[in-house]
């Protein structure tokens, strides 16, 4: 029975299923797994997480305020804090049924990671063959996509987006596996196939997983040599992905005509700070569009926020959209979520979500040391931190591919770790 759970609680963090209903609010099939398993590892563990009590007891307290003075609704605060309650004792559990034991989370993850990667082979090359029924996966919900002559691998996940959230910890993974890094916890056929798989996507959001991979090794292995290389190595990938991705270039110019053209000081009520220019593509307009209502909504609450849930009502209030007419005709794509978890948490938890997140991502972080460089707490920070900065840049989803599970186990990770070096320390005096 154990290792059932394990393996269902796996698949919920690299596959979120069909869309069972299309809502508000919508419902994926792994919602129906979540609320299946939580009852029996609740009556088998019989305890909470205390300190995740003073989390939910703040973002309660401040969505009681904000509904007062009108910037949340008990609906937009019910409907996110409901599910968010449930997936936060869900990772809880899974945590605990795994024995905080990072392995054992990595062996499940990887077993449908590897899974989902060679469908996503399989897809790839059968379009280069024209074998539609190789690549043709709209069973699944995922769209066939192309890019120049190549089919972007999407696998069973819908978007190639979604390969870049998923397969970020397993990509990090996979390159210190070629690099011969230790402690090894994947073969090298399956590092290759998972990397393959990440830079064929073809997506841009991909591409930060990439980037944050480099960085954190290079953080981690802070050596005049290796500085330098991983310096060229990101300005190598950046100029072939620059050159040989189209997506990547349009995303890349549409990305510096915005944020550096832009003035997020504009006035609602004045668009003179932002002008319609047609070669901007639409994701790149989505971001900074919810970065603009992040930015105007936290000027009027900026140190709690508007409150869990609260963007959508914000984005009401503040959307380029809805306030210039020139950019009327674009749909109002990620009202809810703020296509980023930074920008939903600064435009829903204010400077009370910075601080949280800051304190997460730097006093949680485990660098590599003399004592820890063959045990697997650095590689499981550095893994984990990769999928949280993808996600913080481009999923504002708060549960969606495991972000919760991944967030709390960051934290245990750190925790295991500070134990492991009192051992050490004790131990070499």
């Amino acid at each position: 029975m154990t290792e059932l759970l394990k393996y269902l609680i796996a698949s919920t963090t690299v596959w979120t299923g069909w869309w069972m209903y299309k809502g508000p609010p919508s419902i994926f099939f792994y919602y129906l797994l979540v609320v299946l398993i939580v009852p029996i590892l609740f009556f088998h563990f019989r305890t909470i997480f205390k300190k995740l009590l003073i989390i939910h007891a703040v973002m309660v307290s401040v969505a009681i305020y904000q509904i007062s003075i009108g910037n949340n609704t008990i609906l937009h605060f019910v409907k996110v804090y409901a599910a968010l309650s449930v997936v936060s004792l869900f990772s809880y559990y899974a945590i605990k049924l795994h024995k905080f034991d990072a392995r054992s989370i990595f062996k499940y993850y990887l077993f449908w990671l590897r899974i989902i990667a060679v469908i996503g082979v399989i897809q790839f090359f059968s379009y280069l063959i024209d074998f539609r029924l190789g690549y043709d996966l709209t069973f699944f919900d995922s769209r066939i996509i192309i890019n120049g002559n190549l089919l972007r691998i999407n696998s069973v996940l819908g978007e190639p987006s979604n390969v870049a959230y998923v397969f970020a910890p397993g990509f990090f993974l996979a390159v210190c596996r070629l690099l011969g890094i230790r402690p090894f916890l994947m073969g090298i056929p399956t590092a290759i196939l998972i990397i393959f798989v990440y830079i064929f996507s073809q997506s841009s959001t991909a591409y930060i997983g990439i980037f944050a991979t480099i960085l954190i090794l290079m953080f981690n292995y802070a050596r005049p040599k290796m500085l330098i290389g991983a310096s060229l190595s990101i300005y190598l990938v950046f100029t072939l992905m620059y050159t040989f991705s189209q997506s990547f270039e349009v995303r890349m110019n549409s990305f510096s005509k915005v944020f550096f053209s832009w003035n997020l000081n504009t006035s609602i009520d004045d668009s003179d700070g932002i002008k319609r220019d047609h070669g901007i593509d639409g994701s790149t307009f989505v971001l900074f569009n919810n970065l603009f209502v992040a930015f105007n909504n936290i000027k009027n609450n900026p140190v709690t926020g508007s409150g869990l849930g609260s963007h959508e009502i914000a984005f009401e209030k503040y959307s380029i959209t809805k306030r210039f007419t020139e950019f009327l005709e674009y749909p109002e794509y990620n009202s809810k979520d703020a296509n980023s978890l930074a920008i939903r948490i600064i435009s829903e938890h204010g400077a009370i979500g910075i601080l949280f997140s800051l304190v997460l991502f730097i006093g949680c972080f485990v660098k590599r040391n003399r004592y820890n460089r063959s045990q697997i707490y650095w590689q499981t920070s550095g893994a984990l931190l990769t999928f949280l900065i993808v996600c913080y840049i481009r999923n504002g989803h708060y549960f969606h591919f495991g972000v919760t599970f991944y967030m709390m186990y960051y934290y245990f990770n750190s925790k295991n770790h500070k134990q492991f070096m009192q051992k050490q320390l004790l131990v070499n005096g």
